[in-house]
């Protein structure tokens, strides 16, 4: 069951031993945010009062809380970086060195925020030519 009212939200907290409240909305700017809160700062009556500031104050006096949306760098799809560089999801895998099954699951799932794969399509999508010709070199023996 999907939590439809404050209630709702506050008997699923008590009930499952809830320690965080994900909160995903768009702003009064039209920018989207999202934070994670512990669950001792809410209750009915802050729920129906928060505001942008609450929620920026609550990320600036608690260093537990994830940082504001704007210090975060997107995630990037493998899908767009692939479709950008021009390659099949074949293609795509033999150049990163992993099976095509990965490259696959990336796009039909989603793509990991681990952050060696996410530097590393953000060079693709950044350096394209360069990253696609380091890609190409052969790994230099070591000693």
């Amino acid at each position: 069951m999907a939590a439809k009212t404050v209630a709702d939200v506050m008997k699923m907290v008590s009930e499952n031993e809830v320690k965080f409240i994900d909160f995903r909305f768009t702003d009064t700017r039209g920018k989207e945010q999202h934070v994670s809160v512990p669950v001792k700062y809410f209750n009915k009556e802050k729920f129906d009062s928060f505001t942008d500031a609450d929620i920026e104050r609550m990320i600036d006096e608690d260093p537990d809380l994830a940082p504001r949306n704007e210090e975060l760098v997107p995630l990037l799809e493998a899908r767009d970086v692939r479709r950008k560089l021009g390659l099949t999801p074949s293609q795509f895998a033999k150049k990163l060195g992993v099976p095509v099954e990965t490259i696959r699951a990336w796009e039909r799932e989603f793509t990991p925020a681990d952050p060696v794969l996410q530097a590393l399509l953000r060079i693709l999508d950044r350096m394209p030519k360069s990253a696609l010709r380091a890609l190409d070199q052969r790994p230099r023996k070591a000693g």
